[in-house]
């Protein structure tokens, strides 16, 4: 995870960088990126794990360690939930024209 989510986000940031349209205010329009690019970590503890809870809950618990073990229906949610958020993102992102 370490080394691929490193790779990942310094190539993530280098595009961001190249794509600027205007050097002039590359911090507003970083600022603008960062927002965008990490949203899902905000957002999406706050959907995935009730929606795991409420789908998925079998109220079976792990003798020795005590966490929860959840059925196939919670983590089917999830993934529908993750998918609801990209087809909206890609909506979202055709209202995008460009400027030149």
């Amino acid at each position: 995870y370490g080394i691929g989510n490193g790779t990942y986000l310094s190539v993530d940031y280098a595009l961001a960088c190249d794509t600027l349209p205007s050097k002039e205010k590359a911090a507003r329009y970083l600022g603008i990126w960062g927002v965008g690019a990490f949203i899902g970590t905000l957002f999406g503890p706050l959907l995935i794990g009730p929606a795991l809870i409420l789908f998925g809950d079998r109220g079976v618990r792990d003798p020795i360690s005590g966490v929860a073990e959840y059925a196939i229906p919670g983590y089917i949610a999830i993934l529908m939930i993750g998918s609801a958020c990209i087809l909206f993102g890609a909506f979202l992102v055709s209202f995008i024209r460009s400027t030149t």
